[in-house]
């Protein structure tokens, strides 16, 4: 019996999918076992993995421990650096044909020897300038890349969600950059991301990737530059030539920081149920969060609990007091809207509602550059300068809002359609118009305590 030979095959780049590459490899391989008198018992094929990314190749690794069982004499292959570019994978490789007796043939490079130092020598030689090609190919189409997007140019790629590509560029996907203005508009409202997953969800247009939205996916999606028309550069946000922006710079840098708000991280997902989470007051002042406790059966329950810590603080059902605030607000509403009707209704200068996300969005924003000025990233000159514009434009919204503040007529439009509300839509008419807390009451009894929940007009009529 002749020689028993193994082929291996490989093209790091098939991009029609036909394996013309590995097909001219084998050919010249067959050949070569036909020189040597060789009969071929298998041939292990890797299309379009490069061995030198780091990916896994399973045809190689299935021939690496097909020659551990001394199942070949001899590989073929069309060049050494069809077998490897990496250091390591090559001394594993020579360690296996060392001890297992089997020789190597290359189209390209003849036998190597790698029984012997000389041969050895040779294939690690081989193997160094492989590595250095790879390299200086990589870097080369790196530079193409980034000189191609310095001249607005798509370089390929997946395209982000919000574009589409026409006539070969990048351009805006209406009805995906509506999705995301929408969302937009809503983290300035307070909205949580988990309703704007659904909200994405139910309007059929899935992620770049085909999947189905989740709160990471999304989030990412919205603290990207690219919506804005920008990037980053090793840490530095520039323009971005290629992609035309859905939004501007500065709405992206407001909703931004308030989705990196660190109140907002405590409690994102908790306010995609829970109708006062954030909203409602504890009797010391401060903003209330969503937690849980066990009942008397041991289950589990959803609790209002004051974000500030230690006795003296509320802690009640907030499903109870969800029930109770929702069956109030529609009277409460009628009652602010009889007293619109007293008086000739004036038009307000802007949606108090919209100022005030205008409003929270600035203040997240001078907090976030703080938090930067403290870690080192911006220096005092740069905290200054932001932080005076910053302070700026915050004073002409509370102008604003303060001219704003004449109740809406669209007062008895939320009255007579409150139960037909989205849940976020009815925290944003809370947040406008009324004020809600929550009072300690003593050990808890079978009935739960109404007279604890406060809720009273923000703008009372008189």
């Amino acid at each position: 019996m002749g020689l028993r030979a193994f082929i291996y095959a490989r093209i790091s780049q098939d991009r029609t999918g036909a394996g013309l590459g590995v097909t001219r490899q084998e050919e010249d391989c067959r050949l070569l076992a036909k020189r040597l008198g060789a009969e071929v018992l298998q041939v292990f094929t890797d299309s379009d993995i490069s061995a030198y990314s780091g990916k896994r190749r399973p045809a190689y690794e299935e021939m690496l421990a097909a020659m551990q069982q001394g199942a070949a004499d001899v590989i073929l292959c069309w060049h050494l650096d069809r077998l490897t570019r990496s250091t390591r994978d090559l001394e594993t490789y020579i360690d296996i044909s060392e001890k297992s007796g089997i020789a190597t043939h290359a189209v390209q490079a003849g036998e190597l020897d790698l029984a012997t130092p000389s041969g050895r020598a040779v294939a690690r030689t081989l193997g160094a300038w492989a590595r250095y090609e790879s390299e200086m190919k990589s870097e080369r189409q790196k530079r193409q890349r980034q000189q191609a997007r310095e001249n607005g140019k798509w370089t390929g790629g997946v395209v982000p969600f919000g574009w589409h590509i026409v006539d070969g560029q990048p351009a805006v996907h209406e009805k995906q950059a509506e999705l995301l203005r929408y969302a937009v508009d809503q983290i300035y409202r307070g909205a949580s991301v988990s309703s704007l997953v659904k909200h994405f969800d139910a309007s059929g247009e899935k992620s770049p990737r085909g999947a189905n939205w989740n709160h990471v996916s999304l989030l990412q999606m919205m603290l990207r530059p690219k919506i804005a028309g920008l990037r980053e550069v090793d840490g530095e946000i520039v323009d971005d030539p290629v992609f035309p922006a859905i939004i501007g710079e500065e709405r992206w840098r407001g909703v931004r920081a308030l989705l990196k708000a660190p109140e907002r991280r405590v409690s994102f997902d908790n306010n995609g149920r829970w109708l006062l989470s954030g909203l409602a007051f504890c009797e010391c002042g401060s903003t209330v969060k969503i937690g849980a406790t066990r009942d008397h059966r041991g289950g589990r329950r959803a609790v209002y609990r004051c974000k500030m810590t230690g006795p003296g603080h509320i802690n009640r059902a907030a499903e109870n007091v969800d029930r109770y605030v929702n069956m109030l607000m529609p009277t409460l509403l009628r009652r602010r809207g009889a007293g619109i009707g007293a008086a000739a209704p004036q038009p307000s200068v802007a949606n108090p509602g919209d100022l005030e996300a205008e409003a929270n969005a600035l203040r997240a924003r001078l907090s976030e550059a703080a938090s930067m000025a403290a870690d080192g990233v911006l220096s005092m000159a740069q905290l200054g300068v932001m932080s005076k514009k910053l302070h700026s434009q915050l004073a002409e919204i509370e102008e604003s809002m303060d001219k704003a503040k004449v109740p809406h007529a669209t007062d008895f439009d939320a009255a007579a359609a409150w139960d037909k509300l989205t849940l976020d839509e009815r925290r944003a008419v809370i947040r406008e118009t009324v004020k809600v807390t929550i009072k300690r009451v003593g050990h808890a009894g079978r009935h739960f305590d109404y007279n604890s929940i406060h809720v009273e007009l923000a703008d009372p009529v008189n």
